[in-house]
């Protein structure tokens, strides 16, 4: 699913830094961004919006004020990778 891209997470995709991050990092063709955000709905229409690459970039749930939403992101994230690494 990624091939020879390095793998990022970026959490708050949808709006402010975290989308501008994750568009800078989709435009370098080099980066999949596992985006964690608190809703999903928004972020389709965000990502049409911006024309962000869905080959290259996966939305997943996330609410920070939830342990419960962090502990399923992370068993997410997990399924996801595999055994790739997360690059820093």
């Amino acid at each position: 699913k990624f091939g020879d891209k390095k793998l990022v997470v970026i959490t708050g995709t949808s709006s402010g830094l975290g989308l501008a991050t994750t568009k800078a990092l989709l435009r370098t063709d080099k980066y999949h961004v596992i985006g964690g955000v608190r809703n999903l709905e928004k972020m389709a229409v965000v990502a049409e919006e911006e024309g962000l690459n869905l080959e290259h970039f996966t939305p997943v749930h996330l609410d920070l004020a939830s342990f419960a939403s962090v502990h399923k992101f992370v068993e997410e994230l997990e399924k996801l990778r595999g055994d790739r690494p997360i690059d820093r």
